[in-house]
């Protein structure tokens, strides 16, 4: 078995690690896939993205019948692809023009994800401490309620630190190429 198939095996027996791993990638794979529906604002295309990741976590993981990474990436492109449609069907917005899977997931962009994930993750690393945890809740929906009861720290603190953090990763990423 690949890496891929390992933590997926891990993550369907319900290993936290595993699952937490997956559902990151997860998250900025379906980041990049509603990055073509630039008629939704980036915050609507974020918050999409979450949703995706929250489906999965809820139902998907279990409904998902592939063993491959190529296979799981064309599901959650199509989930993504799903949210959004729903999302501007429900609000009478335009419609895109769409891509074929096969055009998408390919070798080729399975390796510029894991490298994007890669720098995705020093860029974090280099973050102080609290931001760092700050950040992997907030890409895990933990609830700022959540987070305030756990880290005792304001909230108002807590959507400062996040923003630093977010802000402090963009740069990283860009200044490395992945913007």
């Amino acid at each position: 078995m690949d890496s891929f198939e390992n933590t997926l095996h891990a993550a369907r027996a319900q290993n936290a690690d595993a699952l937490g791993q997956l559902m990151e990638d997860a998250a900025i794979f379906c980041w990049r896939v509603l990055a073509r529906f630039d008629t939704l604002a980036q915050a609507t295309r974020e918050d999409l993205a979450h949703e995706v990741v929250v489906v999965m976590l809820d139902r998907g993981l279990a409904n998902f019948k592939g063993n491959t990474e190529v296979q799981w990436k064309a599901y959650l492109k199509q989930a993504a692809i799903n949210q959004a449609l729903s999302l501007m069907r429900k609000d009478h917005s335009d419609v895109p023009e769409f891509w074929s899977l096969e055009d998408e997931v390919t070798p080729a962009s399975t390796v510029e994800e894991h490298q994007a994930y890669e720098k995705l993750v020093d860029c974090v690393s280099e973050l102080p401490a609290d931001e760092h945890e700050i950040f992997w809740m907030r890409l895990r929906e933990v609830s700022y309620e959540d987070m305030v009861i756990q880290l005792g720290i304001a909230q108002g603190t807590i959507a400062s630190k996040y923003h630093r953090a977010q802000n402090k990763v963009k740069h990283c990423m860009e200044e490395v190429g992945f913007a």
